[in-house]
């Protein structure tokens, strides 16, 4: 009987799905881009495919993490995040934040501010679409990637004092 349920449980877990360790095309080409500028990063492997997560300091905000996520199953699609990059539980009114956001969408219209009601926190992101391909004309993903990793870098930096100001005043 133990050898049984030995045998069983052995073939249940080979059968299960297993989140590929595979590195994605597209993440190697931001992986590429990220060691030739000597920038850390660390690579994470989920069950939709890469997230490489870089932590960065500013000179408005103390420490924060971007990640840029790659999916198996689009693999021209980018989301470039910084998750919870500012939390919002403490703040003074809610409607003061939310026209700040709002004002800050416009601003940098090309990404987008979220508040996230449930947690209290902002998140950044923007969203990518990029081939190796387009019109003929090669296309460096990883310098792409980088290049939305560094300009949200440069938003979270940049917007910070003007948030904090909202959330305490």
């Amino acid at each position: 009987m133990k050898k049984i349920f030995l045998t069983l449980a052995i073939v249940l877990l080979l059968s299960m799905p297993s989140h590929s360790q595979e590195t994605l095309p597209a993440a190697q080409d931001l992986i590429r881009v990220l060691n030739n500028e000597k920038i850390e990063y660390k690579l994470e492997f989920d069950k939709l495919g890469n997230v490489v997560v870089i932590d960065f300091q500013g000179d408005n905000i103390s420490q924060y993490t971007i990640r840029a996520l790659f999916e198996k199953e689009n693999p021209d699609l980018a989301k470039i995040a910084a998750y919870d990059f500012v939390s919002v539980k403490n703040v003074q009114s809610k409607e003061k934040i939310l026209k700040l956001i709002n004002t800050l969408n416009q601003r940098y219209s090309f990404a987008k501010f979220i508040y996230d009601d449930k947690a209290k926190t902002l998140d950044l992101t923007v969203d990518a679409r990029f081939s190796n391909d387009v019109k003929g004309k090669y296309v460096n993903r990883g310098q792409m990637a980088y290049k939305l990793i560094d300009i949200l870098s440069y938003i979270c930096n940049d917007c910070y004092p003007a948030l904090m100001r909202a959330i305490w005043n």
